[in-house]
């Protein structure tokens, strides 16, 4: 999924979190405003700027989820490793 409406540098993360592939920013990255005043640096600080979001929402996602997994590895070994530890005494 893509979403082309309603994105913007605040709710970002969350169509991220959602699980969309990308996002599409238009308006929201290319501002009239700075297409008039000539200002090509606002449009690349915006699509800085959502780059950063995308970026660090998918390390966070990342990360939880191979947290999760290490947990659950660690709860089902936890026996073995439990009865390896008695073995050595």
């Amino acid at each position: 999924m893509v979403p082309t409406g309603g994105v913007n540098l605040a709710n970002a993360a969350e169509f991220i979190e959602a699980g969309v592939a990308a996002l599409g920013v238009g308006g929201e990255c290319v501002q009239a405003e700075a297409l008039k005043a000539n200002k090509p640096e606002i449009i690349v600080e915006n699509a800085r700027r959502f780059l950063a979001i995308v970026k660090q929402t998918r390390a966070q996602m990342v990360s939880s989820t191979l947290a999760a997994k290490t947990k659950s590895v660690m709860r089902a070994s936890a026996p073995i490793w439990l009865n390896a530890i008695r073995s050595i005494d």
